[in-house]
């Protein structure tokens, strides 16, 4: 099963497989419950690591995940998707400076710690 999240909605897919997302096969869609937040926004950009992770620097980017992933919310993760297992995908986004490091971090630190694959050959771009 692959979870793509879009605003406050998971897209399931029974075969893990899609060529662009505006033409996924979408078998099920369920209401996501409302997003789970590690860190307020002002913290992670006050984070001395921060610049360098959304430029493209992934030990930075291990540095902030580390230090900003909050437990609680990764055990609420972990309970609330236990039976799916789903694909942690770390949708990566060429920005200004390059291309931001946060996402493949935080899909491979959360990976760790409850046992989910991850998929991190998904890009970002303006639709």
């Amino acid at each position: 099963m692959l979870l793509i999240f879009q605003s406050q909605h998971i897209f399931l897919t029974e075969d893990n497989a899609f060529n662009k997302v505006s033409k996924l096969n979408v078998s099920k869609v369920i209401t996501f419950p409302p997003v789970l937040i590690h860190a307020n926004e002002s913290t992670v950009k006050q984070h001395p690591s921060y610049r360098a992770a959304k430029s493209g620097d992934p030990d930075a980017a291990y540095l902030l995940v580390e230090a900003l992933l909050n437990p609680i919310i990764v055990k609420q993760l972990a309970d609330t998707f236990a039976l799916q297992k789903p694909i942690l995908v770390s949708a990566h986004a060429v920005e200004g400076a390059g291309v931001n490091a946060i996402p493949e971090a935080l899909a491979d630190m959360l990976a760790q710690q409850v046992g989910w694959p991850t998929d991190n050959g998904i890009g970002c771009g303006d639709i």
